[in-house]
Parts: structure tokens; sequence; C-alpha cells
């Protein structure tokens, strides 16, 4: 079994699409509790033969990951990339737990 993709090569994976992009420090440590939060941007890519979906959360400067395969990048990252806003939920490795995606709709006037 392939061993797991670490913090620094996901954070460098970002560097190489954005550089000069840094998640605080304080962030980085094995003591963050995980969080929530909206998507500013998403990369999918693929590292070391396994596909990733990278999120970059609005109002902070951290990120979310999810190790994925090319079938789940085919069928989801469109969904992704044209919703009106993407929300995770990570953990304290930062890997996304659980994601929704939401779409506004205009309501038929009655």
């Amino acid at each position: 079994m392939e061993e797991e993709i670490s913090l620094q090569e996901i954070l460098d994976v970002v560097n190489k699409v954005k550089p000069g992009w840094a998640m605080p420090q304080d962030a980085q440590g094995m003591h963050h509790r995980g969080g929530e939060g909206f998507v500013r941007e998403s990369i999918f890519t693929v590292h070391r033969g396994c596909g990733l979906w990278i999120a970059l959360l609005c109002d902070c400067d951290t990120f979310a990951c999810k190790e994925v395969s090319p079938d789940w990048i085919h069928f989801f990252a469109d969904l992704i990339m044209d919703a009106d806003m993407v929300f995770v939920e990570f953990d304290r490795h930062h890997r996304i737990k659980e994601w929704a995606v939401f779409e506004e709709h205009d309501c038929p006037s009655a």
C-alpha cells in the first residue's frame, strides 16, 4: 500500500501552482483541530500517481485536500468548479471529510 501524501508534499504542490502562497505556521502544526469553510479556489492535480483535490479556503490562509481517483475527478470536478459555493469540513491533517456544493436558482413567480 502506498504511503499517504504528506502535508509538506501538498504544500509543495500548491506553491508550484500558486508561487508565494503560504499557510501560517500555526495552521501547519499537528495540534490543529481541523475545521470547516467555504472554498475560494480548487486545484485538481495528480501527485505520485494519486489524484488530489486541494481546496484553498476563504477568510483564512489554509487549505483542505482529498485524495481522489480519476473517475472521481471526471464526475465531480465540473460540479465543484461550476458551483456558486463549495463548503468543506476537514480533520486536523487537513483531509476533507465532508463537502457540499450550493447552487442558487431563481424561483418562478407566483
